[in-house]
């Protein structure tokens, strides 16, 4: 078992028992399970995706997990077959009356594309899902709604650790940033140059 895959089911065991948000709608009565149905952990990963089998691994650990003990039993939600798209799939888990929950959100533009779905934002959040992110670290992403959650740290945060540690670990004046020209990259560029410049560097 990879420790990404422990952090999740550690965030799994907590989002199981997610209560409604204050604030916000709860599910409906045509997509709650009756008392003594099994309830679903969603896998919101495309299989094509190359952290699928990871994220499913974490899934079904924190199932075992949750059915160790007594009451109602927990299953894993696997992606139905023949979606092809992160929206159609957020769409299918949220109106699944048996899923409780969604792992999901593999990286950055995943989440942003189903941060409305999840949350259900079109009915008001009546049939809002938790959604826990394994990977998804984009800044904007921080305090975005009362369903997303996060197991990594955000960009800035990456960042402005790794500037602290070339300067005062080194301990260097100069650093050389090597980035990915998208968002992502520029983000974390930024935040080094910002961290680094004001220790002096």
């Amino acid at each position: 078992m990879t420790r990404r895959a422990l952090s999740l089911a550690s965030l799994l065991l907590v989002s199981a028992c997610a209560r409604t948000p204050e604030g916000s709608g709860s599910r409906g009565a045509s997509v709650t399970p009756a008392d003594n149905a099994p309830v679903a952990i969603g896998v919101g990963v495309l299989p094509a995706h190359p952290r699928y089998a990871e994220i499913v691994e974490g899934v079904r650990f924190a199932v075992d997990r949750l059915n160790e003990g007594k009451g109602r039993r927990f299953l894993v939600r696997l992606p139905p077959s023949g979606i092809a798209s992160d929206v159609t799939l957020a769409e299918a888990l949220r109106d699944d009356p048996e899923v409780l929950g969604v792992v999901g959100g593999a990286d950055n533009a995943a989440v942003f594309a189903t941060l409305g779905t999840y949350a259900d934002t079109a009915e008001a959040g009546a049939r809002a899902l938790p959604l826990v992110s394994p990977a998804a670290a984009a800044s904007r992403l921080t305090g975005v709604n009362s369903w997303f959650f996060r197991v990594t740290p955000n960009d800035k945060d990456v960042a402005r650790f790794a500037a602290r540690w070339v300067r005062d670990s080194l301990p260097a004046r100069r650093a050389v940033v090597v980035y990915r020209n998208d968002a992502v990259g520029s983000d974390r560029c930024k935040h080094f140059a910002e961290a680094f410049g004001g220790r002096g560097g």
